[in-house]
């Protein structure tokens, strides 16, 4: 299990090297790129503008959860209590939703690059002999198209889902901190599964055939999908791992 582990976190890094190596998988990653670094921008911006509209709205029900002009010690006292549990409330809600944006911007660029993310996979499993190199053919192009963003939106659905369970699980008392460590495995777990689903796009697996590889190698995921879940960088270095994927595919064939 470890071993797997430490392996899945070894790819993570062979994919800069792939790079650095074959200059021109660049084209490919180029496109995705900017559309990452335009949809980090623009959501961390909004992010960052409303952050206290959204948390003052969601917060509503508890009212102002502070003293107007307190009289006596006691009143003191119990505002400034007040005043820690707001502050630790916000401390905690920025927390939260800091990193369900980065799942969310995860999610729309796998899914709304993953055409060149395929495109860049192919490229890579030509290069070490593992595809025929196919002349393009704007028929079979937009048979792959439908296939794949039909994959992507069943991955969307069914991990959103699961997603939402463990983040309801990680509010109850107690068994909170449980699932909160549950859903950052998930998460590096989701990551490196929808990042692993390239290569076997391309060779047109179901999604039943990617689901049951996947739980196969779950260690190996796991510690695959960890640099994706860091905040910014997961998401700036996303073609670096779509490379690391490809060499994981080559080693363990689904």
């Amino acid at each position: 299990m470890l071993k797997d582990f430490f392996t899945g976190l070894s790819y993570s890094f062979k994919g800069f090297g792939l790079f650095s190596k074959h200059h021109s998988l660049w084209k490919f990653a180029l496109i995705p790129f900017i559309i990452n670094v335009l949809a980090l921008i623009l959501i961390l911006s909004l992010y960052f503008l409303y952050f206290n509209d959204i948390f003052s709205f969601i917060t509503t029900p508890l009212g102002a959860l502070d003293i107007t002009a307190p009289e006596n010690v006691f009143w003191h006292i119990l505002d400034a209590l007040l005043w820690v549990v707001r502050f630790l409330m916000k401390a905690l809600f920025f927390l939260f939703s800091f990193i369900l944006i980065f799942v969310v911007i995860f999610a729309l660029s796998s899914f709304i690059n993953a055409p060149f993310y395929e495109l860049l996979t192919e490229q890579i499993l030509i290069l070490h002999n593992d595809l025929e190199d196919r002349p393009f053919k704007i028929k079979n192009f937009l048979s792959e198209l439908k296939h794949t963003l039909a994959i992507e939106l069943y991955k969307l659905l069914v991990f959103a889902s699961i997603s939402i369970a463990l983040f309801i699980g990680s509010l109850i008392p107690v068994l909170g901190p449980f699932f909160t460590l549950l859903g950052f495995f998930f998460a590096a777990w989701v990551f490196a599964f929808g990042l692993c689903t390239y290569p076997m796009l391309i060779k047109k697996h179901s999604f039943k055939e990617m689901i049951s590889w996947a739980l196969n190698n779950k260690s190996l995921l796991v510690g695959f999908g960890i640099l994706s879940t860091i905040p910014v960088i997961g998401i700036l270095t996303i073609h670096f791992q779509v490379a690391g994927s490809a060499l994981i595919h080559m080693g363990r064939k689904a």
